[in-house]
């Protein structure tokens, strides 16, 4: 599962950071209460994702820290079961992050780390990288990677070298992988990409023998972020070839938008539903996020 959970903070100063808009005295007026229903609201999703039980890897973006991370694992229902947290803070100047949950009965961590441009376009990288983790199980390794690119705000162009950046290196690592692991090494890429299955960055990871399954999933008029009443599919899963063929020891079988109708209030502006966010604006909603979760399910 990947799900982008829009601005899971906590309600403490960062000093390091600019978190002033979600503390108690900030704009959003953000305090311990609503903290706490953000954690229980985002692990609703996540156990509604399941059938006998919650998926066995979870990448988020917009996590603010490790200490949010362990409380969504450790204060919720979640903690009835066994997820270890995968963490690297970045130099994300607001402090939102990625991470990785993992089930500690199914997978045994190696290594993770965070991969990045060392620059876009001569200047230095500061950002939110990619996160890492290579996971051991009894039918091989998997090699996972989870995404938050920079957003599209203020145009579509608005962030693209340093997209393009970040996909070229995921295709180096790539490359990396099959190199040291063969070359049916079983690798999955998650995030919110902030740009379309179409678009020339997700061509980039498709050059690499990468498989976009939202391209795949031939579900039309659908997305994951609503924007001005027309869906985006920002959120996105792309796996290795030999993920799709079975030759890794992995099988895709299904891949798809996650949409139970309590994730969904109607548009006030824009005819049809939308995603039930939890701030529409500076009003608070409530609501669980801005954005659906996408769900792979994988065989052995």
């Amino acid at each position: 599962m990947f799900y982008n959970t829009e601005n899971l903070f906590d309600a403490v100063d960062d000093p390091l950071t600019d978190d002033q808009e979600f503390l108690p005295e900030g704009e959003r007026g953000w305090n311990y209460n609503k903290y706490y229903r953000k954690l229980h609201s985002v692990a609703k999703v996540i156990l509604s994702a399941g059938t006998l039980s919650p998926p066995a890897i979870i990448g988020l973006c917009e996590t603010e820290n490790s200490g949010v991370a362990e409380a969504l694992v450790n204060l919720t229902p979640l903690s009835s079961y066994d997820y270890e947290v995968v963490y690297l803070e970045s130099s994300d100047s607001r402090g939102i992050d990625v991470c990785l949950l993992y089930d500690r009965s199914r997978f045994r961590k190696i290594t993770s780390f965070f991969i990045s441009p060392n620059e876009t376009d001569g200047v230095p990288f500061r950002g939110r990288p990619v996160l890492y983790a290579k996971l051991e199980t009894r039918k091989g390794d998997l090699h996972v990677m989870i995404n938050h690119w920079p957003s599209r705000r203020g145009g579509v162009l608005t962030g693209q070298p340093v997209r393009i950046a970040l996909a070229e290196r995921i295709v180096t690592v790539t490359d990396s992988l099959r190199d040291s692991d063969g070359e049916d090494a079983a690798i999955i890429v998650a995030g919110d990409f902030n740009c379309s299955p179409l678009d020339r960055e997700m061509a980039i990871l498709g050059s690499t023998g990468l498989v976009n399954l939202s391209l795949l999933s031939g579900e039309t008029g659908s997305g994951t972020y609503r924007y001005r009443g027309t869906w985006q599919h920002f959120d996105q899963v792309i796996v290795s070839e030999s993920m799709i063929n079975g030759r890794s020891g992995f099988r895709v079988l299904k891949f798809e938008i996650h949409q139970p109708a309590f994730l969904f209030t109607d548009d006030p502006v824009y005819p049809g539903r939308k995603p039930l966010p939890t701030y529409d604006g500076f009003r608070y909603a409530g609501g669980y996020s801005d954005h659906l979760p996408v769900l792979l399910q994988v065989g052995y």
